[in-house]
């Protein structure tokens, strides 16, 4: 997934995506220089981050 595609699936915008991908607070690799996000691993963090509010 794009940080796009990413942006849209947490209702976040494009920006926030990039800096949470920086800091590690989002599953997120990179692929020359562009960041990339695994649809299983994102879903796995939502899940937790959902775990967490409760």
């Amino acid at each position: 997934m794009t940080p796009e595609d990413v942006a849209l699936l947490l209702r976040i915008d494009r920006e926030t995506v990039y800096r949470m991908a920086r800091r590690g607070e989002l599953p997120a690799f990179k692929v020359s220089s562009r960041w990339r996000f695994l649809p299983s691993r994102l879903q796995r963090w939502m899940q937790e981050q959902e775990g967490q509010v409760r």
